[in-house]
């Protein structure tokens, strides 16, 4: 139940963010990840599915978006931390983001 709340308070988030904008735009998921990482796991004689951890650019702020497959549902959504600090992203001219060291 209280995973069902956070999502919904993540997506209640991002939509505020969208609708306080001058103007609306969908970004492709693509151009706003930084990194992806797939993960496969077996247990046993039993494979188990794999899962996407994609680092994405969300303003100038990077998070961690779990994925429980590919295109599948998200899981969780985290800040990304380097060194202990919120790690920071920027987009670049050609609409992809970044990492900013």
């Amino acid at each position: 139940m209280k995973t069902r709340h956070f999502l919904l308070s993540v997506w209640l988030g991002i939509f505020s963010l969208a609708a306080g904008a001058e103007q609306n735009e969908f970004l492709d998921v693509e151009k706003i990840t930084i990194n992806v990482i797939n993960m496969h796991f077996t247990a046993g004689a039993t494979d188990v599915p794999y899962s996407v951890i994609r680092k994405i650019c969300i303003g100038s702020q990077a998070y961690l978006l779990l994925l429980g497959s590919r295109d599948g549902p998200i899981l969780g959504l985290s800040a990304s931390y380097k060194d202990g600090k919120p790690e920071q992203c920027k987009f670049l001219p050609d609409g992809t983001a970044k990492s900013v060291k």
